[in-house]
């Protein structure tokens, strides 16, 4: 622990100093109050306090033109509710990438191309994740290289990583993704998604999705549909999404989103923040108001309710206040 805040001292007397004119410092916080009224688990039923689901602290440098360098640490409460822990810094980030004429070449830690679209279409990271990543489908990050295109109406995304998240490699395999996009119109979004994990491994697990969305001044919406599976196994995960986010005024969104889970998720519990039931498909439904305080600053009242297909478990209910900030 104590090397990791040497460590970040340094980067950050690197920057402020002979780095200072080309790079800039920036950040997210996203705290809550949160309280559990309905739970599939009696024993978490009338928990409640506050604490911070993320904070994200970045550095961005250009070291020269078409040149990026990008260190991102992340810190979290431990979002179990029977856990105690300080917020320890991880790295999130830590690529550099390269802009040509021919697209953008990434080597690092860096975003994948899973849903980085659909979170940035989203938009709201600071109230839940991208269904694929809440249900703990795949990660958000991996160790790789990629690159990145966009011809006419058409994007691109090809990356090969250790499909160890952001944590070290460990086995011999690799995991290969790649994401195909096309806007025909203004506004309109649609995208073709799939990865594939037998590259020198014998676990040859696959995602594939589709996604579109559609956004103007007065709202936004999407939906995706996403199937998890493996090579010779004919079991098979289902995931249907769709959300809007309307804006009712200069500073008022109106969100509403629901998630079907076709099949229960053996790693529901798991699922920090908001643990699923492992032995029953289920419906998430989240609805709440974003109001912009002050800029860069956004309260928003929300609520996430779990229903379960199974009449034998109990619905969850997560009436939560959520404050959320940016510099």
């Amino acid at each position: 622990m104590k090397k990791m805040w040497l460590v970040g001292l340094l980067v950050v007397t690197l920057g402020t100093s002979s780095l200072k004119a080309s790079g800039k410092f920036s950040g997210d916080m996203i705290g809550e109050y949160y309280y559990v009224s309905q739970n599939h688990n009696d024993s978490l039923v009338g928990h409640n306090g506050f604490w911070f689901r993320r904070i994200y602290f970045t550095y961005d440098n250009f070291p020269q033109e078409n040149v990026k360098i990008r260190l991102r640490l992340e810190m979290g409460s431990p979002g179990k509710f029977n856990t105690k822990s300080t917020l320890n810094p991880v790295v999130k980030d830590a690529f550099i990438s390269f802009n040509g004429d021919a697209g953008k070449l990434t080597f690092g830690i860096q975003p994948t191309p899973t849903f980085a679209k659909v979170e940035d279409s989203w938009g709201y990271r600071s109230l839940e994740k991208t269904p694929l990543d809440l249900q703990k489908w795949s990660s958000s990050r991996d160790f790789g290289i990629s690159f990145t295109g966009r011809r006419s109406i058409l994007d691109y995304k090809l990356m090969i990583g250790n499909s160890s998240s952001n944590k070290s490699e460990c086995n011999k395999g690799k995991r290969v993704y790649g994401a195909l996009g096309v806007t025909p119109i203004d506004g309109l979004y649609i995208e073709f998604y799939g990865d594939y994990s037998g590259i020198y491994s014998s676990n040859k697990d696959y995602i594939v999705q589709g996604f579109a969305s559609y956004r103007c001044s007065l709202f936004r919406i999407g939906m995706l549909y996403a199937v998890k599976g493996e090579i010779g196994n004919s079991q098979k995960r289902n995931i249907l999404s769709g959300y809007g986010v309307f804006n009712t005024g200069e500073k008022l969104d109106v969100i509403v989103r629901c998630d079907r889970m076709f099949e229960a998720n053996p790693e529901g519990e798991a699922i920090s923040y908001i643990p699923f039931a492992q032995n029953s498909p289920s419906t998430f439904i989240l609805v709440g108001l974003s109001y912009e305080i002050y800029k860069n600053i956004k309260i928003i009242p929300n609520v996430e309710y779990v229903i379960y297909d199974s009449s034998a478990v109990s619905p969850d209910m997560y009436p939560r206040l959520t404050l959320y900030y940016k510099w």
